[in-house]
């Protein structure tokens, strides 16, 4: 039998979400990770994460972003809307705004236009989200940050 020194211990690998370390951290109930984006060509995709800041990308017509509330854990269903796009958004324009839980099914939950930016998870008929994607039909919209109404960190 051989004993093996109490000091002894294998390292571990770093775990990685292909991008860079995983970090689970939950700062508040915004959008936190950029899951992808079209055209490749987007500017600034990453302005739509985390609190407002005056600092948006700008999606035009079949424009595609989809990000998710990761550190958050998920966006619940609850009575009323549960989720609200902050955008500055052109007259005429709209996109349409669908959700997806981790196995990452799309639904239509919405859309979003110059009067509508919060959404109620009901109309997808989902209990709970972790991913949320706008795709621009037609018109400018800014978006500067994407909010769990509800849900706070635990």
């Amino acid at each position: 039998m051989i004993a093996l020194g109490a000091g002894c211990q294998a390292e571990q690998p770093l775990l990685t979400d292909a991008h860079g370390a995983l970090d689970g951290r939950c700062s508040g109930p915004h959008a936190d990770q950029l899951l992808d984006f079209s055209p490749p060509t987007l500017a600034m995709p990453t302005a739509a994460l985390g609190a407002p800041d005056n600092v948006s990308v700008s999606l035009t017509q079949d424009a595609v972003i989809t990000v998710g509330f990761i550190g958050l854990g998920a966006v619940t269903n609850a009575p009323g809307n549960d989720v609200r796009i902050h955008a500055t958004i052109a007259s005429g324009a709209s996109a349409l705004v669908r959700v997806a839980g981790v196995d990452q099914h799309f639904f239509y939950t919405g859309t979003l236009d110059p009067s509508t930016s919060d959404f109620d998870l009901g109309v997808s008929t989902l209990q709970s989200i972790v991913y949320l994607r706008i795709i621009d039909v037609t018109g400018l919209i800014q978006v500067d940050a994407i909010e769990a109404i509800h849900d706070m960190c635990r």
